[in-house]
Parts: structure tokens; sequence; C-alpha cells
């Protein structure tokens, strides 16, 4: 562009060099063109320096030793009119490494529960809580559910998937984010979210006392007794909460979790206790495929229901009357797959 624009400079700089007049008289005066003004408008716009010194002759070389900016359209600097490409994209982590802000989840999964309280009955004395009947026991069924693919076909999903997914674990800090509820989960421990999603809820940490007990006057003392999680333990806060066993969904409402951690990062959840409350209303619309008696209310099998006197029964929130069950249990990590 500057060999261009100098080469038509010259060509209209010297016109009338040729003429007969300059030939004859060489000291004629020759025409003599702006040419700042021509050679700006041929470089870039940029200003053009003129050498304005005069000749041997007294008239003004144009040409001579002219400097033109050298900024416009040098093959070393980049006209300003050429757009800059965008700077090279920048990479995510390395496979395996969360992107920043990202929460990283930790799961377990219940693989042992146990009813504590109250203790379930058929012909209101027969206790069938722990001791078989037509082999089968209230916390044999559950054991089988957590454990066992029982569906006809199987759908390859284990019966009964409790879960606690961290939102993260920070067992160092007061608490923070997780999600409580059922799970679908294979026998090789792997579970995604099932339909209804586990309940989102918040988890506090205490490092010294307990993080979770039966509310007073709510039990029978039975044998097992109920553990409490004490120290370096953690509860959540209340969710709702179905529970399917033997085909019976059972409704809790004001569920609360809490548990013991074993290890930092916890290697398992132990002595966990989880707390929930059902109707009375509730209670009498469950039916549960019962050994020798076969479909009967969950009402009708425990103690202020079908058995018992009124006084059997507790108060829960609202002054609802019905019964708060107490289950202890063991978790375990798990994979947790989400969309």
């Amino acid at each position: 562009m500057k060999a261009l624009a100098y080469s038509i400079a010259a060509g209209l700089i010297c016109f009338g060099c040729g003429s007969s007049t300059s030939a004859d008289d060489p000291d004629a005066p020759v025409a003599v063109i702006d040419a700042s003004g021509l050679v700006d408008g041929l470089v870039n716009d940029d200003a053009a320096v003129v050498d304005a010194t005069p000749g041997a002759d007294g008239m003004v070389n144009v040409l001579d030793a002219a400097t033109i900016d050298a900024s416009a359209d040098d093959a070393s600097v980049p006209d300003a009119s050429v757009p800059t490409p965008d700077a090279a994209p920048t990479p995510d982590a390395a496979p395996g490494t969360p992107d920043a802000g990202v929460v990283v989840a930790t799961s377990y999964r219940i693989d042992q529960m146990f009813l504590r309280d109250p203790h379930l009955f058929i012909f209101c004395s027969v206790d069938i809580t722990d001791t078989p009947v037509a082999g089968t026991s209230a916390n044999s069924l559950i054991a089988d559910a957590i454990a066992m693919d029982g569906d006809t076909p199987p759908d390859g999903l284990l019966d009964l998937s409790v879960v606690g997914v961290f939102r993260p674990l920070a067992q160092s800090t007061a608490g923070g984010n997780m999600d409580v509820g059922t799970a679908d989960c294979t026998a090789a421990n792997s579970c995604s979210p099932s339909t209804p999603p586990a309940s989102a809820t918040t988890y506090t940490n205490i490092t010294t006392g307990e993080c979770l007990a039966p509310y007073p006057g709510t039990t029978d003392g039975y044998t097992p007794a109920i553990v409490n999680p004490t120290n370096d333990c953690f509860v959540a806060a209340p969710v709702t909460l179905t529970v399917t066993l033997g085909g019976a969904n059972i409704p809790f409402s004001d569920v609360e979790v809490a548990a013991e951690y074993v290890g930092t990062p916890a290697t398992e959840l132990q002595n966990g206790l989880v707390r929930g409350f059902i109707s009375l209303a509730d209670a009498g619309n469950v039916i549960v495929p019962v050994p020798v008696l076969g479909d009967t209310p969950l009402s009708d099998m425990l103690e202020g229901g079908g058995c018992g006197t009124a006084a059997d029964l507790d108060t829960g929130p609202g002054g609802v009357q019905g019964w708060w069950f107490y289950f202890n249990f063991h978790a375990v990590p798990t994979t947790y797959t989400e969309p």
C-alpha cells in the first residue's frame, strides 16, 4: 500500500516535469502540489511529513527525502480497521475435576434399618416386630426390601432405598444443604433420583451431645432400645417421606434423620435414627399384607388403634393424634447419578 502511494504521489507531483518548458529550462518553475494532502489521502489518512527544504534550484522538491508516517499500513503494524481475533478459549478443568462453583455431592444409602417403636401386633397380643410369624416379621420385611428386588418380573431396582445426599459433605463446618428421601438403587449400590425425588433440606453438625432423640412420653421401652446418635453427628431438618413396604405406601410427616459420622470424610454412618409421624387417619388407610390375617389396616396393628386404648396414641404436629415412629439405621456411601 505504501509503495503504491509513493508511486501515485510521485507521478502527480511531477506533473509537468515532462513538458517542453521544463526540458528547455531546467530552472523553470515546476508545478507544486500539496504533497501532505495527497499522500495523506493515499496512505490511510495518516499525516505525511514532507521535506520542505529548497533544492539546488531554489524550488521545493516534494519528493526530496519525503518522510511518510510509517505507522500507516506498515507490514509490521496491523491496520486498526482489521478485527483482532478473539483470544483462544480457556479449556475446562481436567476430566474428573469439578468446574469452579460446582457443588460436589456425597451420598449414603441405608443398608440396615430396624423399627424400634412402636411395635406391631396381630391379634393384639402377638408381637411381630422382631419375631417372625409364618416366616415374616416387620423388621425382616424391611431387611428384604433394602437388599432385594422382589418385583415380578424384577425391575432391576431394590424395593426400598433411602438416601441422604450431602451438598456438600462438610463435617468440619456448622452444616449445609442435603437431600433426604427415597431413590432408585441397584444391587450394585448405584442410585439415581426416584419419582418423586428426595426432598431438599438442610443439616446441622453437632460435635458434642445428642443429635436426635425420641419425644418424651412417645415410647414404650421395648427391647432392643432406641439408640440416639451422639457426638460427631448430624441432624437433618424435617421432610415428608413415603416408605413402600410389601406394596403398602406408608406416609410419614415431620421426618428427621440423624447419624454419627465414622471417619473424616465419613466412610459410613452409624447409630442413625429416623423420627417421623403418621396420623391415625393415614394409618387407617395403609393396608398391610399380614401373615395369617391377610390385608390389614396398619392402625389395627398398633396400640391405640385396633389394639390397646386411646391413651397409647401420641400427639403429633398441630395436635393430631397418631404415632411417632422411630427407626435405627446404618448407611454406606453410594454412587448417586443425577441427570
